[in-house]
């Protein structure tokens, strides 16, 4: 792993960085966009990690750039989606020796 992922990787455990995610929810406005406003001027883009103002970040989650990653995390999100147990399934207890 190098340096710049094994950084972002640790930040995301620090008790601030959960701390700030509690205090600046998603925007539920922008729906699946993921963008937190995290001031009076400036939102959060978690999908292309950048930092834009509140005036442009309608125009950014329209533009190109943004729906190409969007997409590329709806795509990584279904791709790993744990199986679901198909309803009414009968398990066998291995260890029960009947």
């Amino acid at each position: 792993m190098d340096a710049e992922v094994e950084l972002k990787e640790n930040h995301k455990t620090l008790a601030e960085h959960h701390r700030l995610l509690k205090i600046y929810p998603y925007l539920e406005e922008l729906g699946e966009n993921l963008v937190r406003q995290i001031d009076s001027t400036n939102c959060f883009c978690t999908i292309c990690s950048i930092v834009t103002s509140v005036h442009y970040v309608s125009r950014h989650v329209q533009n190109d750039e943004h729906m190409r990653e969007l997409n590329k995390a709806v795509l990584r999100a279904e791709t790993y989606k744990p199986c679901e147990e198909p309803p009414n399934v009968n398990t066998v207890d291995l260890n029960n020796k009947k």
